[in-house]
């Protein structure tokens, strides 16, 4: 969808994005990372967020006009200890 639709690379609509495919689902954030419970087997964990952040990442250093935001809003989604929601930010 972030390639597709140019919305999506707005501050708002990569909010958007966030809360409908990671949110909506209840994706486990501090599970898959590991955080707050040193008994997580290796096997619990799968950092698939922090994946697909470092993707958007890279295509923001690969076509910084196309996006309107940039690393910073990137590391305030990835900021300790992975609090969400996150949409105190100002659009």
């Amino acid at each position: 969808m972030l390639m597709l639709d140019g919305y999506y690379r707005t501050i708002r609509g990569f909010q958007v994005l966030l809360e409908k495919e990671w949110l909506s689902f209840g994706h486990r954030f501090q599970l898959r990372i590991g955080h707050g419970d040193k008994n997580h087997t290796d096997a619990d964990r799968s950092p698939i967020f922090v994946q697909f952040i470092d993707c958007v990442w890279q295509m923001t250093r690969q076509f910084p006009a196309a996006f309107e935001f940039q690393r910073v809003l990137l590391g305030h989604h990835l900021g300790p200890p992975l609090q969400l929601p996150f949409w105190d930010l100002p659009v």
